[in-house]
């Protein structure tokens, strides 16, 4: 069977890898534009395009998927079906209608709870203890389309939005490599969602990442388990910007205004909606990542407040 397969992030990655072990000949890979990125914007390539050269696969990097020149290209590739796995934009009627076997969409998250760019992230940040990923039918509407199965994954307490997207994937390429085949025959079955259960995973906006100290304890603990890593959640310290990686919680109530540092020996808390949040992990701007105690001790602190 042809395949076309669109992704441009890790967890696309792991979807491509098990179809190319699955036997499926990957006629094209697309993938988003390369874009200026880091420091220095430096152009930029999706690791799913870097994997495609590597393995010699046809890479198309449309601007815009409803334009003529990139749907005779997909027409050009003869592709059976298409694959979709976190690619980032909306596929068009007109290229759903292409592939003879449709085009299927594989969702990380339990349809129809997090539609959208971001579910990994905003399931985290909500709190949630269960996520999974559900393979669905494309159609025109964003994560709209009939369920044709899914996985439930346990969010562990430790998860952060990186250990997350990995075991997701795991468990997702899985179910693709025992539902395909079926698909093919003509044995899935289609269960439309529920719409009334609904809930929307918009892009992560900028302003997101900024940690906001009047907040509980344990929602700032999950923004910044959900944005770990990359991109990271911050705060103003000293009139620069600290990233901060790893918290706890204490399970302490605050003595200060939120935002305040308080110090147990080398343990570095900082007040925050009624509660003591620990930081075990922050990087400092232009620093290498470091422990709270390495924090302490390299800036001195005093009786400070973060986010000024």
């Amino acid at each position: 069977m042809r395949v076309v397969y669109f992704g441009s992030t890790g967890f696309s990655l792991t979807g491509l890898e098990a179809l190319l072990a699955g036997g499926y000949e990957i006629a094209a890979v697309v993938t988003r534009p390369d874009r200026p990125a880091g420091r220095g914007r430096a152009t930029s390539e999706t690791v799913v395009k870097a994997r495609a050269r590597q393995l010699g696969i046809a890479v198309l990097q449309p601007e815009k998927l409803a334009e003529e020149s990139f749907l005779h290209a997909f027409e050009a590739t003869r592709a059976e079906l298409g694959v979709v796995a976190a690619f980032g934009a909306l596929l068009p009627a007109a290229l759903l209608e292409m592939p003879r076997l449709g085009f299927l969409n594989l969702h990380a998250s339990l349809l129809p709870r997090w539609r959208g760019a971001a579910p990994i992230q905003r399931a985290v940040m909500a709190g949630d203890e269960v996520t999974g990923v559900t393979l669905m039918v494309m159609e025109a509407g964003l994560d709209t389309g009939d369920i044709l199965a899914r996985v439930e994954v346990v969010i562990a307490p430790e998860d952060t939005g990186t250990s997350l997207e990995a075991r997701l994937a795991a468990a997702g390429v899985d179910m693709l490599a025992q539902a395909l085949p079926a698909w093919q025959r003509g044995e899935l079955a289609r269960v439309r969602q529920d719409e009334s259960r609904a809930t929307y995973a918009p892009p992560l906006r900028g302003e997101e990442r900024r940690i906001d100290w009047s907040r509980s304890e344990r929602n700032i603990h999950n923004q910044v388990r959900a944005l770990a890593m990359s991109p990271g959640a911050y705060t103003i310290f000293r009139g620069r910007r600290l990233i901060v990686l790893k918290t706890s919680i204490s399970g302490l109530l605050s003595p200060g205004q939120p935002g305040e540092l308080q110090l147990a020996g080398e343990e570095l808390r900082v007040c925050s909606g009624g509660e003591l949040l620990k930081l075990e992990q922050v990087k400092p701007a232009g620093k290498r990542p470091m422990s709270g105690a390495e924090f302490i001790r390299g800036y001195r602190i005093e009786r400070e407040r973060m986010g000024e």
